[in-house]
């Protein structure tokens, strides 16, 4: 009942290699010192990329593989999308870089985290509304989000917990029968999805039994806060025990209970919204919050997550001083405290409270002074200096150096990178060098000549009929994603693939004998201009089509019927006639 998913992976050349100062190029190396940056001292593995190192660059190569990789809706635009980001600053950076790249499409993009999804509003809009199609998130829409439209993945962080993975690969399954929007999907429906993996996680492993749910931050300290109470039955009336109680009871505060999912088991808990339930605590009382009331917790805004995850360690070593299991947080906690710094702190008391978790006696610390470290120390998680402190900006060119694969057979089959080349370097010789446009080439025989022109237009027509309708699919497209060169013709990329500098490219083709037809031609200046507009057309499209001649938007703009206004239909005729001379792609709807 659930769709399947397409693997691809891509690895950029300083993820691949990492950053080291050697192995940069001397204008690199220069840009490097211009900017205050010793390389010598670069040594970066890696996997140290948007932990302790970033370099934009990188993002920007990552976001065109993304973009010419992903699914797309009927109309070419990229379906729903969640890439899910290392940390919120590598969520943020990735926002800055799409914009830099992409600013014809405002809205399109969105970091949805903990941080930026206020009242819920930002996933709600990516769930229902047509903008924004990619979601940048950390942690938060890892599970439990469900956008039934979702046709690709972008993994950019390492994924160790199996269970995890699972889940995020469940955010792209959901079948036909839950689209709510189909206009999102490709022509078809959605018959599948894209998982995109940059950090090359295992996704081949795969587990038989559903996966159970991972509890929320806020879950899990309710659950801690529980068990304390379970510890303190005895002692209810203790200032202590009302305190934990009182906290328990600002969690449940917090409950939607104007959302559907709460709405319904309204009636099971609401006895826990009177006083009367926490006079006297019970065994059965703390199990019934615990298995019941604490799960709907996940529906509930979990606030600064910095702040929660501190928040839990804390209440999970006061659990330990009260007798439960060790909870081993003591070292993190501290760590936590020492890179709050000084500067931020806003009263004596909070500074006194700092200093007491640093002193080596806070290992037998009380739970009393444990709440007091929450309530003046939490507040600055989210202000906490790195624990890296140089953390690095660079801006270093950069690339896809590796590719699982970079383009599917009719049988759905990928081929890999390093194949498909191969492949292509030998169909490409054999058919060049077969060819009567490459022994004029290497005779050196009247290159100047039409004759030369025409045969080299005749390559280009070959190529694109034998290699871009095989297997191979070849096209500007997946020579970029193999070879990381961008080319405007298959003539280009011969050149650059066989060395031979000589060979026109498609372009040049075209403008010359363009140059010699209107040499050839009395026309006005005006009809000079429209055929000039009418070469750019073509060497976009690389045919030309009868409407072309009208409803091309190049062609649109020099006025409405301008053709029938600046030409005889003799012109007109011979004009077409030699525009479609120079095509190398088959006409629509004729056979090749």
């Amino acid at each position: 009942m659930l769709v399947d998913f397409t693997l691809s992976a891509a690895k950029t050349r300083f993820q691949r290699d990492g950053i080291q100062g050697a192995n940069l190029s001397q204008e690199e190396t220069d840009l490097l010192i211009e900017a205050g940056i010793e390389p010598d001292e670069l040594d970066y593995a890696g996997v140290e990329l948007e932990k302790t190192v970033s370099n934009k660059d990188t993002l920007r190569r990552q976001w065109e593989e993304i973009m010419d990789s992903a699914l797309t809706d009927a109309s070419g635009l990229i379906g729903k999308t969640i890439v899910f980001a290392l940390s919120q600053d590598h969520a943020l950076q990735m926002l800055s870089v799409f914009e830099e790249l992409y600013p014809q499409h405002v809205g399109l993009c969105e970091v949805i985290t903990y941080k930026s999804n206020y009242k819920g509003e930002p996933l709600e809009r990516f769930r229902k509304q047509n903008y924004p199609r990619i979601a940048i998130s950390v942690d938060l829409l890892d599970t439990g989000v469900n956008v039934p439209e979702i046709l690709n993945l972008v993994v950019m962080k390492p994924v160790q917990s199996r269970i995890k993975l699972e889940q995020m690969i469940g955010r792209g399954t959901r079948n036909d029968a839950a689209y709510k929007y189909r206009d999102r999907l490709p022509q078809g429906g959605k018959t599948g999805f894209l998982i995109l993996d940059f950090w090359e996680n295992d996704f081949d492993r795969r587990v038989e039994k559903a996966p159970p749910p991972t509890l929320a931050v806020n879950i899990r300290i309710f659950n801690t806060r529980l068990s304390q109470l379970e510890r303190l039955l005895t002692r209810q009336g203790e200032a202590h025990t009302q305190g934990i109680v009182t906290r328990v009871r600002e969690q449940l505060a917090t409950l939607p209970l104007d959302s559907f999912a709460v709405k319904r088991h309204l009636f099971e808990i609401e006895a826990t919204f009177d006083d009367a339930f926490w006079t006297r605590l019970t065994p059965d009382k703390l199990g019934f919050l615990k298995g019941k009331v604490g799960l709907l917790l996940r529906y509930a805004p979990v606030g600064d997550v910095e702040v929660q995850t501190f928040t839990g360690k804390l209440e999970n070593l006061k659990l330990e001083k009260l007798g439960g299991k060790k909870s081993a947080q003591l070292e993190s906690i501290v760590e936590d405290v020492a890179r709050i710094p000084d500067s931020i702190l806003e009263s004596d008391e909070d500074r006194d409270l700092k200093n007491v978790v640093l002193m080596p006696s806070f290992a037998q610390t009380t739970p009393e002074t444990l709440d007091r470290v929450r309530e003046g120390l939490s507040k600055y998680m989210n202000r906490r200096t790195d624990r890296l402190k140089n953390f690095l900006e660079l801006d270093l060119r950069d690339f896809i150096a590796e590719r699982s694969h970079i383009v599917l057979d009719e049988a759905q089959q990928p081929l890999y990178a390093e194949a498909y080349r191969e492949a292509v370097n030998r169909e490409v010789t054999a058919k060049v060098f077969a060819h009567p446009a490459a022994k004029s080439l290497l005779a050196g025989d009247n290159t100047d000549s039409k004759a030369f022109d025409l045969a080299l237009l005749d390559l280009e027509r070959t190529l694109w009929r034998d290699l871009g309708k095989c297997y191979l699919n070849l096209d500007e497209r997946n020579i970029r994603r193999a070879y990381q060169w961008k080319v405007g013709s298959l003539l280009e990329f011969v050149a650059r693939v066989l060395e031979l500098p000589g060979l026109p490219d498609y372009k040049k083709v075209v403008e010359r004998q363009f140059e010699t037809f209107v040499a050839a031609h009395p026309f006005t200046g005006r009809q000079t201009r429209f055929v000039k507009t009418l070469r750019s057309v073509l060497l976009e499209r690389k045919r030309l089509e009868p409407y072309d001649l009208y409803d091309a938007p190049a062609i649109v703009a020099l006025g409405e019927g301008a053709v029938d206004a600046w030409f005889t239909p003799e012109q007109r005729t011979a004009l077409l006639e030699f525009g479609q001379g120079l095509g190398v792609l088959a006409q629509k709807g004729a056979t090749s």
